[in-house]
């Protein structure tokens, strides 16, 4: 078996792999590098590792410059020289290389370049004059890179396998990130023991934990503990030949992204578990159904089994949950915010068409002492106050020209579990997620991808094996 890469040249698919699990051990170096630096104050080691990011970034083609971003994205807040974000510049770097591989081909749509055109200078408007050129420039870079990766990216290079491995180790160096925040992995096992010291994995503790914020905290955590769950499932009831080997790995991470989720007592993560919980029993009548019903067996007895072994610290995180069901902090604070962001809109009507600028709408919240100072806490209603209606349009409208091209790429139709990840990450914009983040782009650009290339992309693979 042959694929071509991203110069159009063909090479062999078994060197490809090979190819592939290199870059992922170096990323995955990067990823670790990144997370030492969170925990270290040496400004010589950051600022070098991040320009040797950018310089090495350079030399990447495009597709694996996007496998680096899906593990990038949960140290975006990390990656700043002089407080300034610079992970735009690996944007930009990936849009200069884009157009250029496409120089000489005519891939660009009328209508995906109007809903490119729009949206820009919806934002723009919005946001001009309100924030810094710099924090701008980065809206503006995500929004270009998101338009020229749907439009000329080559699939044809994209492996799922890759993409998500690359997610798992980035998880991976995350946690063991946040745990180190607390002082070691001693201390951490301490904090959470049956006293609950530390109440919400992700959040400070005497000071300790402090840096955990940088990777999301308790809010970033359980968003890729859902999502690691859910790719996981989907990847593994899609495809019949992974070895007993990698199924155990699989069902290990994935008790692992339960275990880290219900640390966070995010609610958010409890709803998303519970559509993966019912889309798995949807899906039993599905052609799957013999490795959906050993799925759910294997949740059963395995959840039965780790309640007998740990019921006290079970039993003392779900009264954790109960308890901030009493407190305003929770539902109670949110609601509050959904409340100002539609009155807010509602004096001011023009809003609901163009909103106020990505950045811009929380600094109106905070200069008018609002709710959504901090953002609204709900992708939907962010995208609404962000850039109104017509600017959440074009959004879905960039997204869905990568979802045709990414259908007519792998010849594949969407089923129930190959939407299951991308369902669960709209799930948790529910009550999370904002414009302003990396992460909320390059998440769902992967996850829209995986739809169709979830069983496909296997299938070419181990083709190609059975083929050497």
């Amino acid at each position: 078996m042959i694929k071509l890469n991203d110069a159009g040249a063909v090479v062999p698919l078994n060197k490809s792999i090979l190819r592939d699990n290199y870059l992922l051990l170096l990323h995955g170096i990067i990823y670790a590098a990144l997370g030492y630096s969170t925990l270290t104050e040496n400004g010589i080691f950051t600022t070098g590792l991040y320009i040797a990011i950018i310089i090495y970034y350079l030399f990447l083609q495009p597709i694996n410059q996007f496998y680096f971003l899906v593990g990038f994205v949960p140290f975006e807040n990390v990656m700043k020289i002089a407080s300034i974000d610079v992970y735009f510049i690996l944007l930009m770097i990936s849009i200069i290389k884009l157009i250029y591989i496409n120089r000489d081909k005519k891939v660009y749509k009328i209508s995906g370049l109007i809903f490119f055109v729009a949206l820009f200078n919806i934002e723009m408007i919005g946001d001009i004059g309100a924030i810094s050129i710099g924090k701008l420039t980065i809206i503006l870079t995500t929004i270009a890179y998101l338009y020229f990766f749907s439009q000329l990216s080559d699939l044809t290079s994209y492996r799922i396998v890759t993409a998500i491995l690359h997610y798992v180790i980035s998880y991976i160096i995350v946690i063991f990130t946040t745990i180190m925040s607390y002082g070691s992995v001693l201390s951490f096992i301490q904090l959470v023991g049956a006293d609950s010291q530390l109440y919400r994995f992700g959040e400070t503790v005497d000071s300790l934990g402090e840096e955990a914020r940088l990777l999301g905290g308790a809010m970033g955590i359980p968003l890729y503990s859902a999502m690691l769950i859910s790719m996981l499932l989907s990847y593994y009831i899609s495809n019949n030949t992974i070895k007993i080997g990698n199924k155990v790995l699989i069902i290990t991470f994935c008790y692992a992204g339960v275990l880290f989720g219900l640390l966070t007592i995010s609610r958010s993560f409890l709803l998303c578990m519970i559509t993966c919980f019912l889309f798995l029993l949807l899906s039993v009548f599905t052609r799957n159904w013999r490795k959906i019903t050993k799925a759910l067996i294997i949740i059963f007895i395995t959840s039965i089994l780790l309640y007998v072994a740990q019921a006290d610290l079970i039993n003392s995180k779900l009264a954790d949950f109960a308890y901030r069901e009493t407190q305003d902090y929770g539902f109670g604070i949110r609601s509050l915010i959904y409340q100002d962001c539609f009155q807010y809109l509602e004096e001011n009507r023009m809003g609901y068409l163009f909103g106020f600028g990505i950045s811009n709408y929380g600094k109106i919240g905070n200069q008018n002492n609002l709710m959504f100072s901090y953002l609204a806490h709900n992708l939907y209603l962010d995208i609404i106050m962000s850039v109104g209606i017509l600017g959440g349009m074009c959004f879905v409208g960039l997204f869905n020209m990568l979802r045709k091209r990414a259908k007519a790429c792998f010849r594949s139709k969407a089923s129930l579990i190959s939407v299951l990840p991308l369902l669960v990450f709209l799930v948790f914009g529910l009550t999370a997620l904002s414009l302003t983040n990396l992460k909320t782009w390059i998440y769902i650009v992967m996850l829209i991808i995986n739809v169709y290339a979830v069983g496909k992309s296997v299938a070419i693979q181990d083709g190609g094996r059975n083929g050497e």
